[in-house]
């Protein structure tokens, strides 16, 4: 009885150091939100879990950025380019994306409104669904 005790405080002890960890953005996708907010590019950056709901992000260059599981929510996405970004499960549901690059970008299990997709660039991009679209490149 006491070893299960010991066991249950032990696992619960493990699991509080843990899921913090994975529950809440890391501090360098919050200074990375900040960095791009005011200089209006974040290459290759890290805004994994990043809350970016409702931002304008017209003209921003997100190239290579990782916003796996980021809230991208009713944000405006004019002329960004989103080359080769991971958009895994972002919530992009709302947003409005205008001339909008997604070369390379998986959006694997992302939640969006395509009817609000319109002149995105899609060629190597995986869709929510996983399937590859080569639509708009060149021959």
């Amino acid at each position: 009885m006491k070893w299960s005790i010991v066991i249950v405080a032990f696992l619960l002890a493990l699991g509080c150091m843990v899921l913090p960890a994975t529950a809440a953005p890391t501090a360098n996708a919050a200074e990375n939100v900040a960095k791009l907010l005011d200089t209006r590019t974040c290459v290759n950056c890290d805004l994994h879990q990043a809350d970016l709901h409702e931002a304008d992000l017209r003209g921003v260059n997100l190239s290579g950025a990782n916003l796996h599981n980021a809230d991208l929510s009713s944000a405006m996405l004019m002329a960004v380019n989103l080359k080769n970004a991971n958009l895994k499960a972002a919530n992009l549901t709302g947003t409005i994306a205008i001339v909008t690059d997604l070369t390379g970008a998986d959006l694997t299990d992302a939640q969006l409104d395509p009817a609000l997709l319109k002149k995105v660039t899609l060629c190597q991009t995986t869709l929510p669904n996983g399937h590859m679209s080569d639509r708009d490149c060149a021959d």
